[in-house]
């Protein structure tokens, strides 16, 4: 520490200070110096113990301090004007200017105010515990102070430091040269600011250090010593080491990103890109640096990059600008360059932007070739379902005759046919009937899949539904010697919200296979029950041979039979299929449980109601009521000559009808408007006039508004039978013709009047 590195000003304010030389002589003094020494001479070449002889001292400390250049303090009696008082003498070493070694004296009345003690330890202490290491350097460069900070840091002793070690001793090579040739500058100006060194210990472990100097001249302005201060930067070196790496990696994976990335500053100039984005705009990063997002718009229109479309260039730049400014989602694509980008800004926490336009090209191809897929897809289903639909129509009009006569054969006993020809007649049946039932699962296969199948929800009682398919499937479990039944529930069941139809065919497939899959004298048997997560379990079960293990997984795919491809049990491999496909639809599970040699069980579950069932039809049936006349007038509307003979066959087999025959819509609508028949026949696949039209004119002429028009058609389609529900006719009957079904459907329909003329 020198003298001038204390404040003397503050330090005079509170104590007399006197300087010493090493011998003990007086080199200055304060003005109240010898006012406090009780002195009147002049102090300057004195000695300071001359001064202490006559008080009880002990010179011995004093002359050992002055000897080994230490700090001492002592209280001695001073006589001042107010009489005797005792006072605090400190004496601690310090350098003058000129680089001579000199004691600072500092003396205070023990009376006065205590501040001067603990100011000057207050200056000590800073020097001595600075959070920065200072030391001094005398002319040739050789360290003469250090303070504590500076020791603890390097690692030496004061004493292996102080007159010893010069600058250069204490840094690495390569900073003794930067030193060396800062010198010049420093010897120049007197200063020098953040100069980094690289500084070594004593045990040769180094570190960086940030140093200030300054020079302290003599009163000719010569260089007599240098002050220095340095700090340590390890930390934050390795702050900024491991921050260059973290930016290094950041930049590194914003480069590998094939989308283009730019950030702009607070005054929106561009300040950083990744290599994407200087080749969307067709510039090197250098020349796109600090340009504003406003010229970079300017930029690509001036390029022609940009595909306008219908709005003009202005426009496009204003839009761009304003989403810019206030950037809530994404930016609609652009196309630039031939390539679609969709835009996206966010806003940085200093007031910048971060753009990145998306490369979305391939993805807008693909949704253009998926939607000319799609479309080319509704196409090819729309073509499906329209040959669907003309083939059944094809496929049911020469089967309406086939199965219709043959049925009229079976129950004709004039003549009496054969044994032989019952056997035939009874081929042509089954035969014609299980290609009726292909027919009718193809159908519902292409109109599930095709995602057009229609299902009508209401309230239905499962027991219902069960006894009504274990009548129909009586004949056919008597034929195959199978006791079918349906086993009353144990608790109340509630009801469930289902197509009651689309239940019954699937419990009829259940059925179906329960009976061709069994024992001769085995049993069939419907059964309903509620599960634990309350839904409504209908199960088909039967005492049949059961499924084997290794066929199980192929039980529900279309037209497997399990083996029976080639067998004698008839059947087309896509009813289950389809009753899967119609339960899952209908919001319900299928599954089924089945053990070799002792049968299988089926089962459908969905979720259960509370309402009272009420059973939906597509028809709309009018209740019979007392006949006015005995024989119902009948006009059937019908261009197959085939279809007509098996009607007139029908009609005539079964009494109490009489029947007129129109083979086009125009003659239909003449013969209605003269006779009035009770009922009218209509097939909607007519040559010209369709069936349709013609039920159109019906219901607008006064004569024939109120006449019952019953639907025929080989359409099966639930689109199909709505329409014409929907439009008014009172029935539909789908070919090929239920015999039995045809009459009584046509006595129920029908609205008799009294016989005319006509």
């Amino acid at each position: 520490m020198t003298p001038d590195s204390l404040d003397l000003k503050s330090l005079d304010a509170h104590a007399v200070r006197v300087v010493l030389d090493r011998n003990g002589q007086i080199r200055d003094f304060s003005p109240r110096a010898p006012a406090l020494l009780a002195t009147r001479s002049d102090l300057h070449g004195q000695s300071f113990r001359s001064l202490l002889e006559a008080q009880p001292l002990d010179l011995a400390e004093f002359e050992r301090a002055l000897q080994d250049r230490k700090l001492w303090s002592a209280e001695f009696p001073c006589l001042t004007r107010d009489g005797h008082r005792r006072a605090r003498l400190v004496l601690v070493p310090v350098v003058a200017r000129s680089g001579e070694e000199h004691f600072l004296l500092l003396l205070s009345e023990l009376g006065a105010e205590p501040t001067t003690g603990r100011h000057l330890e207050d200056v000590l202490d800073f020097w001595d515990r600075a959070p920065f290491a200072q030391h001094a350097l005398d002319t040739t460069g050789r360290i003469v102070l250090v303070n504590e900070t500076w020791l603890s840091w390097m690692g030496y002793d004061r004493e292996e430091v102080e007159g010893v070690l010069c600058f250069e001793d204490i840094v690495t090579a390569d900073s003794v040269g930067a030193f060396r040739s800062q010198r010049e500058a420093f010897l120049q100006n007197g200063f020098v600011r953040d100069l980094e060194f690289r500084f070594r210990r004593k045990d040769g472990s180094t570190f960086p250090g940030l140093l200030t100097a300054s020079a302290v001249r003599d009163s000719t302005g010569r260089i007599v010593r240098t002050r220095t201060v340095f700090v340590d930067v390890s930390e934050r070196r390795r702050a900024e080491a491991d921050a260059q790496v973290s930016r290094t990696r950041l930049s590194d994976c914003i480069q590998c990103i094939d989308n283009p990335i730019a950030v702009l500053d607070g005054e929106d100039r561009l300040v950083f890109c990744n290599e994407a984005f200087a080749r969307f705009m067709g510039l090197p990063e250098r020349d796109l640096l600090g340009r504003t997002f406003e010229a970079a718009l300017d930029f690509l229109i001036a390029q022609g990059a940009k595909q306008l479309d219908a709005e003009t260039a202005e426009e496009w730049k204003a839009r761009c600008i304003a989403y810019h400014r206030d950037p809530i989602g994404s930016f609609d694509d652009c196309v630039i360059r031939g390539r679609t980008y969709r835009v996206t800004d966010r806003r940085t926490s200093e007031g910048g932007t971060v753009v990145v336009l998306v490369d979305r090209t391939d993805d807008v191809r693909r949704a253009a070739e998926l939607e000319t897929a799609r479309v080319a897809a509704l196409a090819a289903n729309r073509a499906k379902n329209e040959f669907l639909s003309s083939m059944s129509h094809e496929l049911r009009t020469p089967l309406n005759s086939v199965l219709g006569f043959a049925q009229l054969l079976d129950r004709d006993r004039e003549p009496q046919l054969s044994t032989r020809q019952q056997n035939w007649l009874q081929h042509v049946l089954r035969g014609g009937e299980h290609l009726l039932q292909l027919i009718e699962e193809i159908l519902d296969l292409a109109r599930i899949e095709s995602g057009n199948f229609v299902f009508e929800r209401a309230p239905v009682d499962p027991y219902d539904v069960m006894r009504d398919v274990a009548r129909k499937l009586e004949p056919m479990a008597r034929q195959n010697g199978i006791a079918f039944e349906v086993e009353p529930a144990s608790t109340p069941l509630g009801s469930i919200e289902i197509d009651r139809r689309r239940l019954a065919q699937v419990l009829h497939h259940f059925g179906t296979n329960a009976i061709k899959f069994n024992r001769n004298g085995g049993r069939a048997t419907f059964s309903a029950r509620m599960t634990a997560a309350g839904w409504l379990r209908i199960t088909m079960t039967d005492t049949g041979p059961g499924i084997p293990n290794a066929r199980r997984s192929a039980l529900f795919a279309a037209f497997q039979r399990l083996g029976q491809e080639s067998g004698p049990i008839p059947g087309t491999g896509i009813g289950l299929t389809i009753s899967k496909m119609l339960a899952e639809l209908m919001g319900g599970r299928i599954g089924f449980e089945s053990e070799e040699g002792k049968g299988s069980a089926f089962w459908v579950e969905f979720p259960a109601h509370a309402p009272t069932p009420q059973s939906p039809t597509h028809l709309a049936c009018t209740p019979a009521g007392p006949r006015e006349s005995p024989r119902v007038r009948v006009l059937y509307i019908e261009d197959n000559a085939a279809s007509v003979d098996l009607m007139k066959a029908l009609l005539t087999d079964a009494e109490g009808f009489r029947l007129r025959v129109a083979t086009t819509g125009e003659i239909g609508i003449q013969l209605a408007r003269a006779h009035r028949p009770d009922i009218v026949l209509l097939d909607l696949n007519l040559p010209g006039m369709s069936g349709h039209e013609t039920f159109v004119r019906l219901k607008a002429m006064p004569e024939t508004c109120e006449i019952p028009v019953l639907a025929i058609s080989a359409a099966t389609s639930e689109h199909d039978i709505q329409r014409a529900i929907d439009a008014g006719f009172v029935g539909y009957i789908t070919k090929p013709l239920d015999v039995d079904r045809v009459v009584e459907q046509v006595r129920q329909l029908a609205r008799p009047r009294p016989t005319s003329a006509g």
